[in-house]
C-alpha cells in the first residue's frame, strides 16, 4: 500500500513539473517550450544530456509533442531505470545546472511560478514596448510629433501610477488621435486616406469608428493595467492641449469602445474646446 501511495505522490509531482514546460498550456510540450527550458537553465542543447532530451520530445511530434500521459511515463521510466552515469559527459557546473532543473520541475511551488511568471514577464516587455511603438508610428503617419511618448510609457510601465496628466502636452487633434489609437490598441484606417495628397486632414475628418477600426498588435493599455493587477487610473487630466471638435468626438468613441470604466474623473478644459467641441 506504502508502495502505491509513493507512486501516486511521484506521479502528482511529474504532473506538476508538465505544467511548468507546458507554457502556452496546451497540454503538449513542445520542442520549443523543452528548448526555452534548457536555455533558461544554461543546459546545452548540443551537450548529451540537451540531446537525449530533445529526442525524447521528437518522438511525439506528430501530435504537437509530448502530452502529459508521456511525459510522466518518460519520467517513471527514467527514474526507475536510471542509466549509469548520466551526467558523465557534463563538467561540474553543467552537472549542477542539470541537477537544478530536476530539482527545479520536482517541487510545485517553485517550478510552476518560476515558468509562468517568466513568461508572462517577457510577453508583457514586449506588449508595453509595441504601445509605445505604435504610438510613435501613428504620430509619423499623420506627420505630427509624438509629444505624449513619456506619459504613454509611463502609462504602461508605472504599476502605482493612477493619474494620467497630458495636460499642456500642445497635442493637435491629430496627436490626440494617436495617443488615443495607441491607448486603444486600435488605429486610424490607412485605407480611407489612400491617394489623398494631404492624409493628415483627411484622418481628421474621418469619422472616430474609422479612426480606430484597424486593430494594432499591441492590448487596450488599461485593460492590459487591470490584467496585471496594476493600480487603477482614475484621472485622466488632457487639459490645455488643442483638441478641438475632433479631438471631443475621438474622445467621446473612445470612452465607449475602450476599458475606462474605472476612470471617475476627466479633466478636458482646453483654449481649443469651444461649444461645438462636445458631441
Amino acid at each position: 500500500i506504502q508502495g502505491k501511495m509513493r507512486q501516486a505522490a511521484r506521479r502528482e509531482k511529474l504532473k506538476t513539473s508538465f505544467q511548468t514546460l507546458d507554457i502556452d498550456h496546451n497540454g503538449v510540450i513542445s520542442e520549443v517550450e523543452l528548448l526555452a527550458a534548457l536555455e533558461r537553465f544554461g543546459i546545452d542543447e548540443d551537450s548529451p544530456a540537451g540531446e537525449e532530451l530533445l529526442a525524447a520530445c521528437e518522438k511525439h511530434q506528430e501530435q504537437g509533442g509530448m502530452t502529459e500521459g508521456d511525459y510522466v511515463a518518460a519520467m517513471e521510466d527514467l527514474i526507475d531505470n536510471p542509466p549509469k552515469d548520466p551526467f558523465a559527459d557534463l563538467d561540474e557546473e553543467q552537472q549542477i545546472h542539470v541537477r537544478r532543473l530536476i530539482t527545479v520541475l520536482m517541487h510545485r511551488g517553485v517550478s510552476v511560478c518560476f515558468g509562468r511568471w517568466q513568461a508572462e514577464m517577457d510577453l508583457n516587455s514586449q506588449l508595453k514596448k509595441k504601445v509605445v511603438h505604435n504610438y510613435q508610428q501613428v504620430c509619423s503617419s499623420l506627420f505630427t510629433p509624438p509629444l505624449a511618448s513619456t506619459c504613454i510609457s509611463d502609462l504602461t510601465n508605472f504599476r502605482t501610477l493612477t493619474v494620467f496628466d497630458v495636460s499642456k502636452r500642445g497635442l493637435s487633434p491629430a496627436g490626440f488621435k494617436a495617443l488615443l489609437a495607441a491607448m486603444a490598441g486600435h488605429g486610424p484606417n490607412f485605407l480611407a486616406m489612400e491617394g489623398k495628397e494631404h492624409s493628415a486632414p483627411v484622418y481628421l475628418n474621418l469619422h472616430p469608428d474609422q479612426s480606430f477600426v484597424s486593430k494594432l498588435d499591441s492590448p487596450d493599455v488599461l485593460a492590459m493595467r487591470d490584467k496585471n493587477n496594476y493600480a487603477v487610473v482614475h484621472t485622466m487630466n488632457l487639459s490645455d492641449n488643442d483638441l478641438r471638435a475632433a479631438g471631443a468626438f475621438d474622445l467621446f468613441f473612445w470612452i465607449q469602445v475602450s476599458h475606462c470604466e474605472n476612470i471617475r474623473h476627466l479633466f478636458i478644459g482646453s483654449r481649443g474646446l469651444h461649444d461645438t467641441g462636445g458631441p
